[in-house]
């Protein structure tokens, strides 16, 4: 485990639950489905998957939110008003693979929960890139890696798997392909 940059954040356990999580669902080897949340990190949220190019696919991989900053923005503004239906913090988080460092697209997705939060009057409280190995805000530059993560407590480890399983019976609830209708909840 390496030291954070900075003194860790509130909500520096649900954090590393976060990405618990996040290994639960994806072990090594397997593919991260791309998705920009809003909620409590390992627990309660809104989320809406993002567009993949399949695994053994010739097709061109085409992402309509990278490729229209506009269509960004709408998904960003509904995913504000779906947070706050449900009454949820204003934490947002991009969960991808690869490493915690700051790629292009995560910058966006900032920027348009930033706005959209604006545009309601409200300030969005945190932004962070959660990867199986670990975490990265990237407004201050504070993270938390882990070469090997475990969960330790009986509680904490069931507490992770209800997570992961709310999760899945969520995303397969309905099929999606990156639309703004698969917004979801759990």
């Amino acid at each position: 485990m390496s030291a954070p940059t900075a003194a860790p954040p509130a909500g520096a356990e649900a954090l590393r639950r976060e990405v618990a999580v996040l290994g639960l669902l994806h072990p090594h080897g397997t593919r991260v489905t791309p998705a920009v949340h809003l909620g409590v990190p390992a627990g309660p949220r809104v989320w809406l998957p993002l567009p993949t190019r399949p695994t053994h696919s010739r097709v061109s991989h085409h992402d309509p939110y990278a490729a229209d900053p506009a269509l960004r923005r709408d998904a960003a503004a509904r995913l504000v008003e779906a947070a706050a239906a449900a009454g949820l913090p204003r934490d947002a988080w991009v969960v991808r693979g690869g490493g915690e460092e700051v790629h292009e697209p995560d910058l966006h997705w900032e920027v348009a929960l930033r706005a959209a939060h604006a545009e309601v009057g409200l300030a969005l409280a945190s932004f962070r890139v959660v990867t199986r190995t670990g975490w990265r805000e990237p407004a201050t530059g504070r993270e938390q890696r882990w070469r090997r993560l475990r969960v330790r407590g009986r509680e904490a480890g069931a507490a992770i798997e209800r997570t992961g399983r709310a999760l899945q019976q969520a995303a397969q609830s309905q099929v999606c392909t990156g639309s703004l209708l698969c917004i979801r909840s759990a």
